[in-house]
């Protein structure tokens, strides 16, 4: 009988109807819950009665369909229905060449819009929530949800798109969809025919870029059945239930040899499935705590209990869960609760789905991890890579709090998410809580933890001043102090010169800053003192510093012969006073002497650093008098290291400053200096190298706001000083940056802002190519938070937020971005986001990651919490965020799960299919980016140079693309790593029926070799790919020896060249400028062939370890390792 005798009148003939199906009114359509389905009068009969139950859930489709009344075909039509359902005439084209694909007739889908292109969705602006509120905690939850039906969108390889109501048939033998031109007894696929569900963009549909533009990748869900692997494409309309139908068709795949197809699902017995080991344990918990009270349990025991267990629980969220359950029909009296009801009570507030989706993606689809699996986890996710299964069982049986699950090494979702909170999964490398950095260069090649006017509280008019600033700044790690000296009654006091500020006593800072200089780090303490004191006072305050100090004050003399500041390490626990010194040391008789007072006049400032430039005239210029001071000699004395330097001083000798002058800027200084020229800009950075300089807020900032010092540190900066009473964006990139070394208040700077003749220009916005800086590609997956506070500053009485994710990157001006993400409404409690953002950073070393949580729909302060992180301490894999206040306290259970893999290279415009050959020039210049220095002995060993390393590029490019191909053909995501597609080769081998695969080591090569039966043409693509791999990785093995061997040469040639490059200069008879260019140049070379030569090293390790991999994931997958002899 045909569909058209079949179907009602009611019912529109397109195949791309919309027509949706609400799980509300499924059971009044009697053939979806007909496994044997039905007769044509039945079936005619149930469509018929659909129309009157989809009024509501679909009534402008439903009118539009009643209005046309026509004929009942499932096969062309002339009518088409679009987004919001309503219906238009079909537009027949032109073929056209559209996106890459094949030419085809452009037909208008009810998902397009009407121009036929999609409309682009933008994440920053998408106000949407979770559609559903249903908890999936375990298998059993997915397959209900499976069975109840969800509407998703079915994606052809020509591009056109349809809206499907698909369902789980309740004896979990087949997967039905409507509508559709297929008879009934055909709009099926059976449980059993299914071999593989992939989750992403792997299909060559979901590749689309109207597709990519209308969807996330999460939603996209891929059904591989058949002997052939057909696919079945579809879109989910959100991530959460895409991977509702990843799960529950994973665990069907490896259940379907229990199941019986034709069984009622009433009649079925799945005994794991309704009851587990968690089940059980939780059962055990109950009747512990029952006690003499039989059956029940009380509602403050059952809370005390929830919490023992998850201590992540927000007490609030269980009262709110109680009284729904009071509010049903139930027998137990209000106050208690039975087994049953506990049971679900604790999987109600403690299951995470996004925990369940990711247990079952590595846990064979299954409610419980073994030892093999979890290893597998933490070295694909988790980057853990030394992880043995003796380590793993450890694991499991520290964090599973079932004994049935200890006992049999088995990790189930509670186990999986203790280790996910515990601090072994947070966000943070913990390896850099201590001091790791080499502490032996010179102080001025680190950054340095500063405070400006540290005695401040608040604001510097009025605002009160105390010794616990000094307290709280030393205790954060703070290295760089200052004391503003004033003449008091009888003593020298300390506050804000000539305004209301409070004053405190000068011994009494002293005294405090004695007790707690070296508490949270060793290293060397800056005081700055800033003298406005008479001679008379100036003497006490000599005397304290020398009684209260004893000897942590550093005194020594500095030799004669010194070109460089000492390092922290030479200097621990040693306090350095940092002021102006007398000069003139002809006049040692007399007591003091005469020092000049500080002009913090921006236009001063910059009328002296201007006088001389690069591209200016270097007429001397005339002498401005400046204010004279006295100062005496022995407080004079004190000052070695630190001595307060003049801008003038800078603009008349600039890099040939002595290593201890400090010179001083304001922010607003700085930032003139940046946007007026760049070869002030570069002077400023290379001068920085050898000398220390400071910034400080400009005078103008009277409330103590503070500036973003980030492109302060970006020109090596090394005090940043920053009002750290105020809290803010400022502030909280501060505490980041000095979050890693130990927060000993010292951090390394990058290699570029350290070595000499290297040239930087941190505002450049072009590309980069950075030598010895490896450019990294962040990708950041938001998924989840938990127990997002009210904003404080918030006005309003209600307790309901509206929050969204701000995340952004601070770093260089190239490196500089920001997203948003969804706004979910009314739901701080656990708002689900579940988007990925992609950061391309080309100098990790200063880059800084921070995530803000912000209430959309707030009156006062709409900030809820935050947390910075430096990109280079950041653990990669899925990973809980422990978010802080504003004052930058940690608040209780207040989370943020995420998914954070990083991979090299920097580039926006990734490789593209069909453009192999401009990927691979654009490749190779990238890896040379050789200079010629200009001088003709050098620069002919530089061409030799530079045919090497194009050859290593080629080699190094080839290794990846075959790599990317090889993921391509497995059908995993970009990040996934060998183990994972080795793991997808053996299922699919698997489920080819009669078919054997074993792996043969061969020639040092791991081959995989079928036998007993013909591959699938999925495989086959896929173990084509792998023997490609395989062989790039062999040729860069071989051919990669002898180019390092040369590359070694050529290092040592250059070597001697540097040795003699002034005499090379000199016969080669260069101009000041382009001698000062060639060793510019020369220097980069060096750099590069360094980085180079080790990127190599680092490739062929790789290659190497990931032969291992091959062998063991192979072994953990029960594929049969045999030797070439064995074999």
């Amino acid at each position: 009988m045909s569909s058209k005798q079949n179907l009602p009148d009611t019912c529109d003939k397109t195949d791309a109807m919309a027509v949706t199906v609400p799980p509300a009114t499924r059971n009044s359509i009697g053939h979806i819950n007909d496994p044997a389905g039905s007769k044509a009068s039945s079936l005619e009969k149930d469509f018929r009665s659909m129309s009157s139950s989809l009024q509501d859930y679909n009534q402008e489709s439903l009118e539009e369909v009643s209005r046309e009344n026509s004929p009942t075909d499932f096969g062309d039509s002339d009518q088409v229905f679009l987004e919001n359902g309503e219906s238009q005439p079909k537009v027949r084209e032109e073929k056209v060449q559209s996106n890459g694909l094949a030419e085809k007739s452009r037909r208008r889908s009810s998902i397009l819009s009407k121009s036929g292109r999609p409309r682009k969705v933008k994440k920053s602006v998408s106000f949407c929530s979770m559609p559903t509120e249903r908890r999936v905690a375990n298998a059993r939850d997915c397959l209900a949800c499976m069975q109840e039906g969800t509407e998703l969108t079915k994606l052809k390889p020509n591009g056109r798109m349809y809206r499907r109501y698909y369902w789980l048939e309740n004896d979990l033998s087949e997967i039905r969809w409507m509508p559709t031109s297929k008879t009934y007894n055909k709009a099926k696929i059976l449980v059993s025919q299914i071999k593989e569900v992939q989750n992403g963009k792997n299909s060559e549909a979901m590749k689309n870029k109207d597709v990519e533009m209308l969807y996330q990748e999460e939603c996209m869900l891929t059904i591989l059945y058949g002997n052939n692997y057909t696919p079945l494409d579809l879109v989910a309309k959100s991530p959460d239930e895409a991977n509702i139908w990843l799960a529950g068709l994973n665990h069907l795949i490896a259940k379907q040899d229990d199941l019986s197809n034709g069984v009622d699902g009433a009649e079925q017995e799945d005994p794991e499935l309704k009851r587990n080991i968690r089940d059980r344990w939780l059962t055990e918990i109950f009747i512990e705590r029952s006690g003499s009270v039989v059956g029940v349990l009380p509602e403050s025991e059952v809370i005390r209990t929830i919490l023992g267990l998850s201590p992540a629980v927000d007490t609030q969220y269980i009262h709110q869960r109680l009284k729904e359950l009071y509010s049903t029909d139930r027998s137990n009296a209000k106050g208690m609760l039975n087994c049953d009801e506990f049971i679900s009570l604790y999987k109600d507030v403690a299951s995470r789905q996004e925990i369940y989706f990711l247990m079952t993606k590595y846990g064979n689809s299954n409610d419980y991890m073994n030892a093999e699996e979890l290893m597998l986890f933490l070295e694909t996710e988790q980057g853990i890579c030394d992880m043995s299964k003796s380590c793993c069982e450890k694991l499991i049986i520290d964090y599973e709090p079932s004994r049935e699950g200890k006992a049999k090494i088995l990790l189930g979702i509670d186990g999986l998410l203790a280790y996910l909170l515990s601090d072994t999964c947070d966000i943070f490398n913990s390896r850099l809580h201590a001091v790791t950095q080499d502490m032996d260069q010179p102080l001025s090649h680190y950054f340095i933890n500063s405070s400006h006017k540290t005695y401040l509280l608040e604001d510097q008019l009025k605002g009160p001043s105390s010794v616990a600033a000094y307290t709280r700044v030393l205790k954060q790690g703070c290295r760089y102090i200052e004391i503003d000296c004033w003449d008091g009654p009888t003593e020298p006091i300390v506050y804000h010169g000539r305004t209301l500020t409070s004053k405190i006593l000068f011994a009494d800072v002293i005294s405090t800053v004695n007790e707690y200089a070296f508490l949270s780090s060793p290293y060397p303490l800056i005081v700055s003192l800033e003298n406005h004191c008479c001679l008379e006072q100036q003497q006490i305050i000599v005397d304290i510093l020398k009684t209260k100090l004893g000897d942590k004050l550093y005194t020594t003399p500095i030799n004669g012969n010194t070109f460089a500041l000492p390092s922290p390490n030479q200097l621990k626990y040693k306090i350095l006073i940092k002021c102006k010194k007398i000069e003139d040391s002809s006049d040692i008789i007399s007591a003091h002497g005469y020092v000049s007072e500080e002009d913090n006049s921006v236009e001063a400032d910059w009328k002296k650093i201007t006088r001389k430039s690069s591209f200016k005239c270097r007429a001397k210029p005339a002498k401005e008098p400046s204010k004279q001071m006295p100062m005496l000699r022995e407080l004079s004395d004190l000052v070695i290291w630190c001595q307060s330097s003049s801008l003038e001083q800078f603009a008349q000798h600039g890099q040939s400053q002595k290593p201890w002058h400090v010179t001083s800027m304001s922010d607003t200084l700085v930032h003139r200096l940046m946007e007026s020229s760049s070869a002030l800009m570069e002077e400023r950075v290379a001068c920085n190298r050898h000398c220390l300089a400071r910034v400080y807020p400009s005078c103008s900032k009277v409330d103590s706001s503070n500036y973003n010092p980030q492109p302060m540190w970006n020109c090596g900066f090394q005090i940043v000083a920053l009002n750290q009473q105020t809290q803010g964006l400022d502030t909280d990139l501060n505490i980041a940056r000095f979050k890693s070394n130990g927060s000993c208040g010292y951090v390394l700077k990058p290699a570029i802002l350290r070595q000499p003749s290297a040239v930087f220009n941190p505002e450049a916005t072009g590309p980069l190519n950075l030598p010895g800086v490896v450019p990294r590609v962040i990708q950041l997956k938001v998924i989840s938070g938990h127990r997002f506070p009210k904003p404080l500053g918030s006005t309003t009485k209600s307790s309901i937020i509206d929050p969204y994710v701000l995340i952004e990157m601070f770093g260089i001006r190239a490196d500089c971005a920001n997203f948003r993400t969804k706004t979910v409404p009314g739901n701080g409690q656990n708002p689900f986001f579940d988007e990925s953002f992609t950061f391309y950073t080309h100098f990790p070393e200063m880059a800084l990651l921070k995530f803000t949580v912000l209430d959309d729909e707030f009156i006062g302060d709409e900030f809820i919490a935050q947390y910075t992180i430096p990109v280079d301490c950041i653990n990669t894999g899925y990973r809980h965020i422990n978010l802080l206040s504003s004052a930058g306290n940690k608040l209780a259970g207040c989370t943020l799960f995420v998914h954070i893999t990083a991979t090299h290279g920097a580039d926006k415009k990734p490789m593209r299919r069909g453009n192999s050959t401009l990927n691979r020039l654009r490749v190779v210049k990238e890896a040379i980016a050789i200079k010629l220095v200009g001088i003709k002995a050098i620069d002919d060993t530089t061409k030799c140079l530079i045919n090497n390393l194009s050859e290593l590029a080629e080699l190094k490019f080839n290794v990846e693309t075959a790599l990317i191909k090889f993921k391509e053909a497995c059908d995993v995501g970009s990040v996934a790593n060998i183990k994972y597609c080795v793991r997808t080769i053996a299922n699919r081998a698997c489920n080819a029926k009669g078919l054997t695969i074993k792996l043969v080591k061969s020639s040092g090569l791991p081959t995989f070799i079928i036998s007993d039966g013909t591959p699938p043409d999925i495989l086959k693509k896929a173990l084509q790919a792998y023997l490609a791999w395989c062989k790039e990785c062999k040729t860069l093995i071989d051919n990669g020896e002898p180019i390092r061997k040369t590359l070694l040469e050529i290092q040592a040639l250059l070597r001697t060249i540097q040795s003699e490059m002034n005499s090379y200069v000199e016969e080669a008879n260069l101009s000041e400028k382009k001698s000062q260019k060639a060793l510019e140049n020369f220097s980069w070379n060096m750099r590069v062939l360094k980085e180079q030569l080790t990127s190599l090293d680092q490739y062929t390790e790789t290659c190497h370890s990931s032969f291992l991999k091959v062998i063991e994931a192979a072994q953990v997958n029960g594929v049969e390792v045999m030797t070439e002899t064995e074999s």
